[in-house]
């Protein structure tokens, strides 16, 4: 499958791997986050759980020539594999992200560019254990998701298939999965059969509200790839590197 279209990137993926010319996209490299590493609900049993792989994470990647686009902004590649270990489906486990310069959260933009993937966003109260606000995204190929400074997110691969998703943020943002490792992950579990139960580590937690996906948020659109949007706007990037939770307001990024 070609991604020149989905990601703006001439790569393809295969199976479970993506294929690149090197000398053409730069990389920082690809790092595989297998079973022990990953907090499921419950403990993992399974043999040998180092080596089974729960999703590959290419960070730094860009087109060589772009270098000098990418100085305060960092774009990656996520591809979750399928998997159902402990009670709960193949994800990248939840995290927030360290302040900016100006006092707030790092924010995030989101792009689904292969198979099908949930975002369940959540913002805690005075702490992680009573949440206040939790939104799910349910995302197709092309649709995108902003992480508003003040969410944590946890995106969930539930099908049979692999998921790829790509990521826009500050090259200064860092994940945070500290809280989120406490208490064994996100607010809800995502079981199968399209049912969602307590996670019972949390004291006090929010009625969950299906949001439809944004079509657009800025300069970026639904199905145009957000890393070509960004290098046609490199200006853009002061969303991502001096956040104002005005421009993350929910009810306006539908």
């Amino acid at each position: 499958m070609s991604f020149k279209k989905n990601i703006g990137l001439p790569m393809e993926s295969f199976e479970d791997e993506l294929y690149f010319n090197r000398e053409l996209i730069h990389t920082k490299g690809l790092r595989e986050f297998s079973l022990s590493e990953v907090v499921f609900r419950g403990e993992n049993k399974e043999d040998e759980k180092e080596k089974i792989i729960v999703f590959k994470k290419y960070q730094d990647i860009f087109l060589t020539e772009h270098k000098p686009h990418f100085d305060d902004v960092r774009f990656d590649i996520f591809v979750i594999l399928p998997g159902f270990h402990s009670g709960e489906f193949n994800h990248i486990p939840g995290y927030y992200r360290n302040y900016a310069d100006n006092g707030f959260h790092f924010p995030e933009l989101f792009q689904v560019v292969e198979g099908y993937a949930e975002f369940l966003l959540q913002q805690p109260a005075e702490k992680h254990e009573k949440v206040k606000d939790c939104i799910l995204y349910r995302c197709q190929v092309g649709e995108i998701v902003t992480i508003p400074p003040a969410h944590g997110v946890t995106i969930i691969n539930p099908t049979d298939k692999k998921t790829v998703v790509i990521r826009l943020r500050a090259r200064d943002a860092e994940s945070i999965h500290e809280h989120y490792n406490m208490t064994r992950g996100a607010c809800y579990y995502r079981e199968q059969n399209d049912k969602w139960i307590f996670n019972s580590n949390y004291e006090e937690i929010a009625t969950m509200k299906l949001l439809p996906t944004q079509k657009k948020w800025k300069v970026f659109q639904k199905e145009i790839p957000i890393y070509q949007s960004f290098i046609n706007n490199t200006w853009s990037q002061k969303f991502l590197l001096e956040p104002n939770p005005v421009d993350f307001i929910i009810d306006t990024l539908i």
